[in-house]
């Protein structure tokens, strides 16, 4: 997973940045509680109980400013448990010195992570 499971939570962080960078944002903030309602359905942060465990790679850039890390290091550490009791793979890789962009070394890790869950028998994965 590259990104952020917390529509709801980053959502709010954009609202942050518009507001700082240009004032008042043209939504009342009925408006807004709405537009938030609607992502909640979709925030796998707010639904958890629905989450299907699978093989997952997590990768993130600690300096990455466009989606801050946090929101996705929160969620694998809210994984653990369930994957650690069902014995499911599940990885999470954070570059202290990685921004948004994603280096060659990352995309290598994550195909090479990939590649040990399907060599796997058949059967174990999915």
């Amino acid at each position: 997973m590259m990104g952020t499971p917390d529509y709801v939570g980053f959502a709010k962080y954009q609202l942050g940045l518009l507001e700082q960078a240009f004032g008042q944002f043209p939504m009342t903030k009925d408006q807004i509680e709405s537009q938030l309602d609607a992502l909640r359905q979709y925030d796998v942060t707010a639904n958890l109980d629905s989450w299907k465990p699978r093989p997952l790679f997590f990768w993130h850039g600690k300096a990455d400013t466009t989606v801050p890390y946090q929101a996705s290091f929160d969620f694998y550490h809210r994984l653990k448990p369930i994957y650690e009791k069902d014995g499911i793979p599940l990885h999470y890789s954070l570059d202290e010195k990685a921004g948004h962009a994603v280096p060659n070394h990352a995309v290598i890790e994550m195909v090479t992570w990939l590649e040990q869950q399907l060599m796997k028998p058949s059967g174990q994965i999915l």
